[in-house]
């Protein structure tokens, strides 16, 4: 039996156990109260030898000095970092050592995804596990992705804080939006780091937003509700910069539930082509999920759409591609075009 395994096994004994023994609190058989109390003796020593051996795992994985591929090596960490999430979940959830022991793993977490973040993709590796069947792991993935996918991540945190309400992935869900919500950052998101060879600044992308969300949301807001919802035509949002219009992200509600979203390729700039966008530029436009083959058209993405939709994360989403993919910084002009909402309502 591996560690997971074992730690799922321990939790199921531990609610067998005080299922059986909160009854008796009350009962004269004290007998019985010794016997179970016993048991959870037992179970408890079983689980600070896996929490010991769990622990060292993780710490002998961020020691490992071995070379290999920047892909090993990122698996890896991967499958480290699901581990610590649902052991951290189980110290938390069944056992309430959250002063010590969930401290200690979610520190280890944190150590994790910033080796990560010197290989490869970086953290954006972890977006596989937000499709994980576990909430804990998806709430603690989507903590450290939410400012890299917000469009994505929002949504499943969402869903997590109202199912999971009471257990640690409720708690980490809510936590992660609202640190969100108000600083517009993710867990464990440093000043700058690096991502697949190119440096992504927080500070200048907060600044962006800053600069340019609310005049985005108050158009999105405005195009959303204007028109006919089963008819795509001009409900779109395009955002280019005047002294290179080539290079834009564009989104557009298909309906009420479905967006489509396009970043310039260069492909329709000039016929016959002449821009092409930079490999590193390209690179960063895929960790935000859009597709990269600009041999038909431009890089696309299809986004759900919440309902009500969360205006905040499309906006941010949009100048996360202009800032990684063109480098729109908060000092330069941005050119919006918007059929419905040309110019913005807000003082």
């Amino acid at each position: 039996m591996d560690i997971d395994e074992a730690i799922v096994r321990l939790g199921e004994k531990l609610d067998a156990w005080w299922d059986g023994f909160s009854p008796m609190l009350d009962s004269e058989d004290r007998v019985a109260q010794g016997k179970a109390l016993l048991r959870g003796f037992e179970i408890a020593k079983e689980f600070d030898r896996l929490k010991a051996d769990g622990l060292a795992a993780i710490t002998a994985l961020l020691d490992r000095q071995d070379p290999v591929a920047d892909d090993e090596r990122a698996a890896s960490l991967i499958r480290g970092f699901e581990f610590g999430a649902r052991l951290a979940g189980t110290l938390h959830d069944e056992f309430r050592d959250t002063a010590d022991g969930e401290t200690t793993v979610v520190r280890l977490m944190d150590a994790i995804v910033k080796a990560l973040d010197t290989i490869g993709s970086g953290r954006a590796a972890l977006a596989t596990l937000l499709d994980h069947p576990d909430p804990g792991v998806r709430a603690l993935a989507g903590a450290y992705l939410i400012d890299l996918l917000p469009e994505r991540v929002g949504p499943i945190l969402r869903q997590i804080k109202e199912e999971a309400r009471g257990r640690s992935a409720g708690f980490r869900a809510h936590w992660a939006l609202l640190a969100w919500q108000r600083e517009g950052k993710s867990r464990g998101n440093p000043e700058e780091r690096t991502v697949g060879g190119a440096t992504q600044h927080s500070e200048t992308y907060r600044e962006l937003l800053i600069q340019y969300r609310r005049p985005i949301v108050d158009r999105l807001e405005r195009i959303y509700e204007a028109g006919d919802a089963s008819d795509a035509q001009d409900r779109f949002l395009i955002i280019d910069f005047p002294s290179h219009p080539q290079d834009y992200v564009q989104c557009v509600f298909d309906t009420r539930t479905k967006m489509l979203c396009e970043a310039s390729s260069g492909f329709f700039y000039t016929e016959p082509r002449s821009h092409w966008l930079p490999a590193q530029s390209i690179a960063a436009l895929g960790r935000l999920g859009f597709s990269t083959d600009d041999s038909a058209g431009n890089f696309r993405i299809w986004l759900d759409v919440a309902d009500p939709p969360d205006f905040n994360a499309i906006a941010d989403f949009m100048l996360r591609a202009l800032h990684d993919g063109y480098g729109a910084r908060a000092d330069m002009e941005l050119r919006f075009n918007a059929p419905f909402a040309p110019e913005t309502s807000i003082d």
